[in-house]
């Protein structure tokens, strides 16, 4: 392990698949397990804010999933069921049988997934604007067809090199103004770059004919976990209906909008993100 230029630890587990790398913050404390979402997004890009915030009085680990971020090479497909496996496996190796988890969009989908399984494991449970919500899109066939076109890796390669295109991008992900644009921008893009696609495993598995092949909706109401939601009120990639449903049918559940936001409120508003998240676990430490 050594030290990052975020003065985070790092490591990196060895799976038979590949590697998984991850940050390590804190030395003490209920362990934390944060998982970012899929697409042009690595375990810095989404929690380098939340990580120092934390470290204080929990271990934090934050793994870069599967073929983002530092886990290359990666042999296997990074799909729900491969990340499922992918966490419990991360968990096993940091000698961690219990934690609270923070997913965020697939990361949310696959904390939820998890949490569901394995109820025994998780704490407490986070989920913002978390995936797996929706049965099907709108316009379910023609998403999976465009997804499988031969030419869209090509021209997804060439858009990604376009700076205005990162900001364009980014326009649909933030409502409102977001003070570190730039640097979001330039991780982003060197993102995109080492992944070599704008298209993950994972939403290419999730896109069926028929519908998404994930849907939790229907088993919420048997998670036992204690759980909150935290959800923008702008975002347009997961609708704020479909969470507002979800707390609704979870048994103990809280709701936390975030007035304007979109879909990364992490980094749009970090300040209230970082206090709502800090607030709900502080419970933990009281049982440790």
């Amino acid at each position: 392990m050594g030290a990052t230029s975020h003065s985070f630890k790092e490591g990196a587990v060895q799976l038979p698949e590949g590697k998984v790398h991850y940050y390590m913050a804190g030395s003490q404390g209920p362990p934390v397990v944060l998982l970012h979402g899929g697409g042009p997004d690595n375990a810095l890009i989404s929690w380098s804010r939340l990580l120092p915030v934390l470290a204080g009085s929990f271990r934090v680990y934050a793994p870069d999933w599967p073929k983002q971020g530092q886990s290359h090479p990666y042999h296997g497909k990074a799909t729900q069921q491969e990340l499922e496996r992918c966490l419990a496996s991360l968990l096993d190796t940091w000698e961690v049988s219990r934690a609270a988890l923070v997913g965020l969009s697939m990361g949310g989908s696959v904390a939820l997934g998890f949490a569901l399984k394995h109820q025994e494991r998780v704490t407490r449970l986070i989920l913002a604007a978390p995936g797996g919500l929706q049965e099907r899109v709108a316009r379910q066939k023609l998403s999976y067809l465009a997804l499988r076109m031969p030419l869209l890796p090509l021209l997804g390669r060439y858009l990604t090199r376009s700076r205005g295109f990162i900001r364009s991008y980014l326009r649909h992900v933030f409502k409102t103004e977001v003070l570190d644009l730039d640097a979001i921008v330039e991780a982003v893009q060197a993102e995109f770059r080492a992944k070599g696609s704008m298209f993950d495993d994972w939403l290419l598995d999730e896109t069926t004919w028929q519908g998404n092949r994930t849907y939790h909706m229907p088993h919420l109401p048997r998670l036992s976990s204690t759980t909150l939601l935290l959800q923008g009120t702008a975002d347009d990639m997961v609708s704020p209906e479909l969470v507002l449903q979800a707390a609704s049918l979870i048994p103990q559940a809280e709701l936390c909008l975030l007035e304007g936001c979109g879909h990364w409120s992490h980094r749009e508003r970090p300040e209230a993100f970082n206090a709502a998240v800090l607030r709900f676990l502080t419970p933990l430490l009281q049982d440790s």
